[in-house]
C-alpha cells in the first residue's frame, strides 16, 4: 500500500527590478490524492511514485518545489531565492498592497499580517473569513503493508 499526498499550491506575481518573482504557498486544505487531483497534481503523484519526478520538476520548479518541501517560497523567475515556515494561514484577493519583492520578503520576515502579490496572499495570525492553513510539511509519503 502507498499512499502519497501533497498541499494545495498557489501563487502571486511581485514586482522586481531585474525579473520576474513570484510568491508561492503551500496550504490545506485540501491535501491532493490521485482521487482529487488535477493534471499537474496528477502527474507529479505519479512520477513521485515511480521515483522520476525530476524531469517534470525541470518544467515545473515553482510548483515543484512548494509542494514537495511546504512552506512559503519567493522565486525569481524559476529559481527558489528563499523559503519560510510561517504559522497561520492565507486568503487569497484581487490585489495585495505590497508588491514589491524585497518589501514581501521583509513583510513575511517581520509576520505583518498584509497582502503580497497579484494577486494577494493575505497572511493572518488567525483562522478568519474562510482563509487555507499554511502547510510547511509538504509531501506526504506512505509506504506500507496491509
Amino acid at each position: 500500500m502507498e499512499r502519497i499526498s501533497i498541499p494545495k499550491f498557489i501563487e502571486a506575481k511581485l514586482k522586481g527590478d531585474d525579473a520576474d518573482y513570484y510568491l508561492t504557498v503551500s496550504v490545506l486544505p485540501p491535501i491532493v490524492t490521485l482521487q482529487n487531483s488535477n493534471y499537474l497534481e496528477r502527474e507529479l503523484l505519479l512520477s513521485i511514485r515511480d521515483d522520476n519526478y525530476e524531469e517534470l520538476c525541470k518544467f515545473q520548479p515553482r510548483f515543484c518545489y512548494t509542494v514537495i518541501f511546504g512552506g512559503v517560497f519567493i522565486f525569481r523567475e524559476d529559481s527558489p531565492i528563499v523559503r519560510f515556515e510561517k504559522k497561520g494561514y492565507v486568503k487569497i484577493t484581487d490585489q495585495g498592497n505590497v508588491t514589491r519583492v524585497e518589501e514581501a520578503k521583509q513583510s513575511i520576515i517581520e509576520d505583518k499580517e498584509e497582502c503580497l502579490g497579484v494577486p494577494g496572499i493575505c497572511f493572518r495570525s488567525s483562522n478568519r473569513e474562510a482563509s487555507l492553513w499554511i502547510d510547511n510539511v509538504g509531501m506526504r509519503y506512505i509506504k506500507g503493508i496491509l
